[in-house]
């Protein structure tokens, strides 16, 4: 894809600009925003109701609940297919990486680039935590040193479903469940206001 090619030519063009250690946090911000994205929107979709979204909603909500009754399934999908609904997230970032680099801002449009590109591929992370490419010595390897979503603490969002929603490593878990739980708490405090309010009216 297209994200991968911008990648590679910024992170070119920052060798030649020290400190690199700079253009190595870019990276590594953009890496955590990737995770924390997947994590944001796996958390709206899963607690979407299927019926009152458009059409063109519904579907990728409906595939989400779907996974949570028959995980596997994402085993078993192509890549590309597979990432289809993070594509769109992917070329936002890309399209906001390419304005930044042409502005000179090289740091902001590698850390834009980063975080387009593994956002697009945070559903392929997480089938990798479900078991595709088990075995794989790579796989397992980034999955133990923390890089990449593992089966166990991903396991944890298919018995708990208000946790754990990030799809590319669970780095960023803490932030998401953090602001899931007080939304739900923010909201049932304001369904429960406005019953009384009904009430007393």
């Amino acid at each position: 894809m297209l994200h991968y090619g911008v990648l590679v030519s910024i992170a070119k063009n920052s060798y030649d600009e020290p400190p690199f250690t700079h253009y190595l946090g870019g990276a590594v911000v953009g890496y955590l925003s990737a995770d924390f994205l997947s994590g944001f929107i796996h958390m709206i979709i899963d607690n979407l109701d299927p019926e009152k979204v458009p059409l063109w909603l519904k579907t990728i909500c409906n595939d989400f609940h779907a996974h949570h009754k028959k995980p596997l399934g994402a085993v078993y999908d192509s890549f590309w297919y597979q990432n289809r609904e993070m594509y769109l997230v992917g070329d936002a970032f890309l399209g906001v990486s390419v304005a930044l680099g042409l502005m000179g801002y090289d740091l902001s449009a590698l850390t834009f680039a980063v975080t387009g590109a593994l956002t697009s591929v945070t559903n392929w992370t997480h089938a990798c935590a479900h078991g595709r490419l088990k075995g794989n010595k790579i796989i397992t390897l980034l999955q133990r040193c923390g890089l990449l979503l593992d089966k166990e603490s991903h396991h944890i969002h298919h018995t708990k479903l208000d946790r754990n929603f990030c799809g590319l490593n669970g780095s960023m878990n803490f932030v998401v469940n953090r602001i899931f739980w007080t939304s739900r708490t923010v909201v049932r405090w304001w369904k429960k206001d406005s019953s009384k309010e009904i009430n007393n009216g």
